[in-house]
């Protein structure tokens, strides 16, 4: 549908401008890229600069990634965050923006053909036999497989032509069914069977207390 792609599209192009006025008011360096020409200003946030922001601007504890790099992703913002309070102004905005831009990657132009059609091209991971889908030879398509849900209106673009309906398929956490199933372990087996619609994660969280160690793992409010 791409008359609702477009007026998506440019919804979400008028929220990621407002969100970006916003932290460069109260941010103390811009942490927005550079455009490729001279002088143009660029669309997406800069993580070397969000990381300094966060890590030689406001002080606070790095985090790092396994090869050694620090990071500043989703997850580590939300610890941080969680931690600082100093954090959470200009945090939550670069969720924020970082959210807008990621609706805006399944709206963009390039991602259609001139017949109005997406083609992706998919092919499994050796490890989990589970499908990638990525942008195909021709410079098309992308990631098509995990677009946002509702309430989000970005699904809404892709139609069925007529007679035909659009099918979606959801193996329901195939690999932790498998590897319940496999370990002979009696409540494993149980929650591997169909129709089981407890939270496993949540079921490990609570034999463990995680809820009520959260501050003994992430550590204490400061300022």
């Amino acid at each position: 549908d791409r008359a609702r792609r477009e007026e998506l599209l440019a919804e979400v192009e008028a929220e990621m401008a407002r969100v970006k006025r916003e932290i460069r008011a109260v941010a103390p360096f811009d942490l927005f890229g550079k455009g490729k020409r001279k002088g143009e200003d660029g669309k997406g946030l800069s993580n070397p600069k969000v990381q300094a922001y966060f890590y030689d601007t406001l002080k606070c504890r790095e985090v790092r990634k396994r090869g050694g790099g620090r990071t500043a992703d989703e997850a580590t913002i939300r610890r941080l965050m969680r931690t600082y309070k100093k954090a959470r102004g200009v945090g939550q905005m670069i969720l924020d923006f970082r959210s807008w831009a990621k609706r805006g990657d399944f709206l963009a132009e390039k991602r259609i053909d001139e017949d109005g059609r997406f083609r992706a091209l998919y092919a499994p991971i050796a490890v989990s036999g589970r499908l990638t889908s990525q942008e195909n030879p021709l410079g098309s398509g992308g990631n098509g497989q995990n677009p946002p849900r509702p309430p989000s209106p970005v699904r809404e673009i892709n139609i069925p032509e007529k007679g035909h309906v659009l099918l979606e398929w959801d193996l329901s956490r195939v690999e932790n069914r498998l590897l319940f199933g496999m370990s002979g372990d009696r409540k494993l087996v149980r929650e591997a069977q169909p129709g089981w619609v407890r939270d496993s994660y949540q079921d490990v969280a609570d034999d463990l207390e995680l809820a009520g160690r959260f501050d003994e793992l992430f550590g204490p409010v400061t300022g």
